[in-house]
């Protein structure tokens, strides 16, 4: 089950595609840790740091001539947002 209900958002198909990849990132990778990463005051960098840059995730408003993806705010925060829904996510 996801992180996050199924709203349709009508966001377009780059933010979509992006919310759908973190979504399952966050439910997979974030969500195991957040318990561990709250009690001992840790942030997973070694776990999930790499992963994300692996998605693009870490330059989705950086320009493209300088390695991002070069999309808009939006796309941004869709990622942020499921990212801090996983993190609270108890399993």
């Amino acid at each position: 089950m996801l992180a996050t209900p199924d709203f349709d958002f009508a966001l377009g198909e780059t933010a979509e595609m992006i919310r759908d990849t973190t979504a399952r990132f966050a439910d997979e990778q974030i969500a195991p840790l957040a318990d561990k990463a709250d009690r001992e005051d840790w942030f997973p960098r070694d776990e999930l740091w790499t992963q994300m840059g692996a998605l693009g995730l870490h330059g989705i408003t950086v320009e493209e001539e300088w390695g991002g993806l070069g999309l808009g705010y939006l796309e941004g925060r869709a990622w942020r947002q499921l990212c801090d829904v996983g993190s609270r996510r108890r399993e």
